[in-house]
């Protein structure tokens, strides 16, 4: 957990009818990076971790300090988690958070950027408009992320979100400087 992290406790999850289904979930604050696209949309995605990925340094084209593998998500967004996912639960936003939306549990592991065939936009760190599955902090103006070659970066809510989506893929081929994030 963040230091600056809102909530303790262990999560409890429910199924879509509300029923709860698992009650004492460890906690977690950090994501992995699956790529642009909405998570429900495939079952593959362009990023480096994401349910049965496999992926390696070898097919991280981009360059692995260009490359997203994992970030924040606060709780005052939504819970997340580091030790997996309870089939057919659901996680949704806080009540307290302004959206109010439900995704299928595997978010709880799982970020994504944006654009995707379905969500036309890319979502930048600290959006007011976040969802379960984007990534949010509460440290002022940004979040922080770590990169496949293992360096921690603060990616500031100001950032392009052009920069912020490719960072986001392993073999996208976009051209990205590390001047501009």
């Amino acid at each position: 957990m963040c230091p600056s992290s809102i909530g303790t406790g262990p999560i409890t999850l429910r199924d879509a009818a509300g029923n709860v289904m698992v009650n004492d979930l460890a906690a977690g604050q950090y994501v992995d990076c699956a790529g642009q696209l909405e998570l429900e949309d495939t079952p593959f995605h362009n990023g480096v971790l994401f349910r049965k990925s496999g992926i390696d340094v070898s097919r991280i084209s981009d360059g692995t300090s260009l490359t997203i593998l994992a970030g924040e998500r606060s709780r005052n967004v939504c819970d997340a988690t580091w030790v997996g996912v309870v089939p057919g639960a659901q996680v949704c936003t806080t009540p307290t958070w302004p959206i109010r939306e439900c995704d299928p549990s595997f978010v709880m592991l799982l970020g994504h950027t944006g654009p995707s065939p379905n969500q036309r936009w890319v979502v930048v760190p600290n959006y007011r408009g976040a969802g379960p599955d984007d990534f949010w902090s509460l440290h002022p103006g940004g979040c922080n992320f770590v990169f496949c070659d293992g360096s921690g970066r603060f990616l500031k809510e100001t950032i392009n979100p052009r920069v912020f989506s490719f960072l986001s893929t392993r073999a996208g081929g976009e051209v990205v400087s590390s001047h501009q994030f």
